[in-house]
């Protein structure tokens, strides 16, 4: 686990970088990090608190619904992971933003998890995710956001919430 963790630190860090570099246009990334709370008991019993973080890439503006509006809605891919005592899951899932303000927002995300409870074997399973978030904005690219992830066929082992703050890129 603690590989995954370097990796996506270094992740961070690559795109902190260009970011710098790249100061006239934004990447469209979003490196987040936070906590995620299991909404299973016996999850819960490893500790309510387990450290998640992630990268989003953002994909473009491609409305789901007709007319779009004044917020367009747009697609992004992310990989999260979040774990606690032997136990993680590494979700990566193709995701619907949409804006109902120039602050506010929703989120769906559908893909597959790498999967580790302790005593079972590790797997790769469906797993979606909901959330809102809200962008500071007036210049500050900071993002806050509660999600609700979910990992099909571990019971309700590795579903739960995530509380993040995230830094647009």
């Amino acid at each position: 686990m603690r590989k995954q963790w370097i990796a996506w630190i270094v992740a961070a860090s690559s795109l902190a970088a260009v970011s710098a570099q790249a100061q006239t246009k934004p990447l469209g990334a979003l490196i987040r990090a936070g906590i995620f709370s299991p909404t299973d008991n016996d999850a819960g019993n490893l500790g309510q608190a387990w450290f998640t973080g992630g990268v989003e890439l953002g994909l473009g503006r491609f409305p789901l619904f007709k007319g779009g509006g004044q917020f367009p809605g747009k697609w992004s891919l992310s990989g999260d992971a979040y774990s606690k005592a032997g136990a993680s899951a590494v979700p990566i899932t193709l995701n619907y933003i949409q804006y109902t303000s120039s602050h506010f927002f929703w989120n769906v995300g559908l893909g597959g998890a790498l999967a580790h409870r302790p005593n079972f074997e590790d797997s790769f399973e469906l797993a979606y995710q909901v959330g809102v978030g809200y962008d500071l904005g007036g210049g500050t690219p900071v993002t806050f956001q509660i999600r609700f992830f979910s990992v099909n066929n571990v019971g309700s082992f590795l579903d739960g919430f995530a509380f993040t703050v995230g830094l647009r890129l």
